[in-house]
């Protein structure tokens, strides 16, 4: 999904402020009462103030998406609570603190604005308007295709920076007046797909901002149209034959988003503050590769800044070398300790992991690049085994090798054990490879050594950002 947030004038102020404050009274009263959410006289009495069924479904989504939300943030509160408290050891001073800080954080409710706005707001250092501001929930409204994009919104003008908003209890349209010289690519294709009834898009309204939000997939047309292909599909096919036929629906899919491009793959390793990269093409010549990497400390709103510059970076390569394929890990990192302070620190306080997925994919679908996902185990081990690259290119480069024998028949996710493949010159001279057959035992006869082959050096090649940029190229 993608969202793009204009501020807006409206030509009748008084009423959508009215109309954004009852929702959000509404909003908070559910979400404290969500056990009377089907009570028929707690519906009537959320229905005499915002006048419509259909918000109400809205409100109801809206308001459970929230409590779940709510309710795994408790739960991994709680989880880091139980784990504190068994620990076996005598907790230090700074583990003592944080456990009293999260039971307080558990028992709290909450508190709709922020704790630390209310605490701002105690103290005078915020007025009541600004409170109240800081208090508001925005308006949700889900898109239907069916409905030309929206219900409640006409998109038909939105391309000149005008969207009308349609609100039931007001027999009277609305006009936002938004910026059209922002987005404007995006703003006229929404404007013909919503008149098409072919996207649905969603809206959440404030009283300052307006947040447009759809599949950019269908956008592109770079999705595959399940729905369309099930139609069509023969209703006599056995299980063979149904999957030759959905096998055939892929192919030609891959065929038509690989239109004017080359049979060519980008790879990345993604690690906290590196991610190497390699372009290659099916027989595995290097055409670039390179590693970009955050340096210094920085905030996390700098680092998702300076992981967006990456990966439009990336994505400008794409476009150049005419690559077809995007090549990345399938990572689902669970465990909760990651063996030292260091690997803690990265991976779990300053890897934006999900935020970058997302950014990947919905570059990919932009560009209609075809993405894979390849099984992670013991990429960066053997890349530096095999390659004699930059640990992080290494690891890209077998990622790739991955990524263009994914579907072929027959292929394994490591590449065949060969001694004479293996740069020895990374391993204890003392060590015999030749008692060794395969990747794992090579893995596991090197960590009893304590031994690692990550190629550390690096070349500093050129710092291609801007100069308030933390990102640096090596090659």
């Amino acid at each position: 999904m993608k969202t793009l947030i204009f501020k807006y004038k409206s030509d009748n102020d008084d009423f959508l402020k009215e109309y954004i404050k009852q929702y959000n009274i509404c909003f908070r009263k559910m979400f404290n009462n969500l056990e009377l959410i089907k009570d028929p006289i707690f519906i009537n009495e959320i229905l005499n103030k915002i006048k419509s069924k259909k918000l109400y479904e809205y409100l109801c989504k809206d308001c459970i998406s929230f409590y779940e939300k709510y309710n795994s943030t408790k739960e991994k509160i709680k989880e880091k609570v139980i784990d504190l408290e068994n620990k076996e050891y005598k907790l230090t001073l700074k583990e003592f603190k944080k456990l009293q800080k999260l039971k307080k954080s558990f028992k709290s409710k909450i508190v709709f604005g922020g704790r630390s706005n209310l605490q701002r707001r105690s103290k005078g250092l915020i007025t009541k308007e600004e409170w109240k501001e800081l208090r508001e929930y925005p308006i949700y409204f889900i898109g239907e295709s069916s409905r030309s994009g929206n219900r409640f919104f006409d998109f038909k003008n939105i391309s000149k920076g005008e969207i009308i908003f349609k609100p039931e209890s007001f027999k009277e349209k609305i006009v936002l007046n938004i910026s059209k010289n922002k987005h404007k690519k995006e703003l006229l294709l929404l404007q013909e797909l919503s008149k098409n009834k072919e996207i649905s898009i969603t809206i959440k309204l404030n009283s300052k901002n307006i947040y447009i939000s759809f599949d950019e997939s269908i956008m592109y047309n770079s999705n595959f149209d399940y729905k369309l292909f099930q139609k069509d599909k023969p209703n006599d096919l056995n299980k063979e034959e149904t999957k030759e036929y959905w096998k055939s629906k892929y192919k030609s899919h891959e065929d038509y988003l690989k239109t004017n491009k080359l049979e060519r793959y980008l790879s990345v390793d993604l690690n906290p503050n590196k991610i190497g990269y390699s372009i290659v093409d099916s027989e595995m010549n290097i055409i670039e590769k390179g590693c970009l990497e955050i340096e210094g400390k920085v905030s996390q709103d700098k680092r998702k800044y300076e992981l967006s510059q990456c990966i439009k970076y990336l994505f400008k390569k794409i476009e150049h070398y005419k690559v077809s394929y995007f090549v990345m890990e399938d990572l689902d990192i669970t465990p909760k300790n990651y063996g030292n302070r260091n690997s803690n620190r990265l991976i779990k306080n300053e890897w934006c992991k999900n935020y970058l997925f997302e950014l990947i994919n919905r570059r990919c679908n932009e560009t209609k690049t075809i993405l894979r996902k390849v099984n992670p185990v013991y990429s960066s081990f053997i890349g530096n085994i095999i390659y004699k690259e930059y640990d992080p290119i290494s690891a890209s480069l077998e990622i790739n090798r991955r990524g263009i024998n994914q579907y072929k028949k027959g292929s394994s996710i490591f590449p065949e054990f060969f001694i004479n493949n293996i740069i020895t010159d990374l391993i204890d001279d003392n060590m015999s490879l030749y008692e060794i057959n395969s990747w794992k035992k090579l893995y596991n006869s090197l960590k009893l050594r304590n031994q690692s082959v990550r190629v550390k050096n690096k070349f500093l090649l050129a710092n291609l950002f801007s100069p308030n940029s933390n990102v640096c190229l090596y090659c």
